[in-house]
């Protein structure tokens, strides 16, 4: 039965052949490859030195993108072995095997990226702190914190499909001599959007990461067969010690933490109808929280603290 199909479409497009239409079409066809492979091969090296330029100018930090590939045919950016540097040494600051973005033919449309697919794979941070609440790493984040130019537009956006794995961060104490390791870090986000774009979720929201010995792994539920798409991801921990992370308050803040234990049970729901949107709820305990005071006074405290979060 297929075999008689095949033929039959077979004979009815060679019937075409020889004709205006035909010539047309095939015309039509060969400009269009001509194109895209064009595109396949200018745009990476255009792109590669330019991105390279803008990210460097962003973060203030030399960097370096090893590869980068372009299908012109599924609008698919792909860069490779992206390094950033430190100011500290030779050693980088930031280095991501792969970032990998599926784009949207509404971008152009829109002029505002709009991405189908969004991932990261085994991105690498490494972070000092060289004084007490001063890190190698506070120039950037002054860099990026600059408020945008008086009369400036905001940047519309949609990111669909967020995924980041084989994560990891070393955090190193110089002055206590430590360092402290987060491994095995894999994070999804359904979207993050401020544009009305409606896309195929494909990952359900999802926190885990290793620190030493404990491990951490937030779970989801999906209800796939509601016009909303619904999708509720659960944040729950319970009295994690705030005292061992006094050290890194940053240096700025006129307050030292003096003991606080930390308690959450959240549900963050995706939902796009009629529009993207997220939404949290749930509750946040603060328990035996002890502020000092540039003096060592006590400037707050309270035995317990609970914030229920509506929607």
């Amino acid at each position: 039965m297929k075999s008689s199909l095949i033929l039959s479409f077979v004979r009815w497009l060679s019937s075409f052949r020889g004709s205006a239409w035909w010539r047309k079409l095939r015309g039509a066809a060969a400009a269009l490859a001509l194109v895209w492979l064009v595109l396949w091969l200018a745009v990476p090296p255009l792109i590669h030195s330019r991105a390279q330029t803008a990210l460097a100018d962003l973060l203030g930090r030399p960097v370096d993108i090893g590869r980068l590939a372009f299908r012109p045919w599924s609008l698919e950016l792909t860069l490779y072995d992206l390094r950033v540097g430190s100011v500290q040494g030779p050693e980088p600051q930031l280095v991501v095997g792969r970032v990998h973005a599926d784009i949207e033919l509404q971008s152009l449309l829109r002029w505002a990226p709009v991405i189908d697919a969004l991932e990261v794979d085994s991105p690498v941070l490494r972070v000092a702190q060289t004084a007490p609440g001063q890190t190698d790493l506070d120039d950037v984040v002054q860099r990026l914190m600059q408020p945008a130019p008086e009369g400036a537009h905001a940047v519309g956006f949609a990111l669909y499909n967020i995924a980041l794995q084989g994560g990891a961060v070393d955090f190193v104490d110089r002055t206590a001599g430590q360092t402290h390791e987060v491994r095995d870090i894999a994070f999804s986000l359904p979207f993050l959007s401020n544009l009305s774009a409606q896309r195929t979720v494909k990952v359900q929201p999802r926190l885990a990461l290793r620190i030493g010995d404990s491990v951490f792994d937030s779970s989801a539920h999906v209800a796939p067969f509601l016009e909303s798409r619904r999708t509720d991801a659960v944040l729950r921990f319970q009295g994690l010690d705030l005292a061992p992370y006094r050290n890194y308050v940053p240096a700025g803040l006129p307050l030292r933490l003096a003991s606080g234990a930390l308690s959450a049970d959240l549900r963050i729901a995706f939902e796009q109808h009629p529009q993207p949107m997220v939404q949290v709820s749930g509750s946040l305990e603060l328990q035996d929280l002890r502020l000092l005071d540039l003096r060592q006074r006590e400037w707050l405290a309270w035995d317990a603290l609970n914030v229920q979060v509506a929607d």
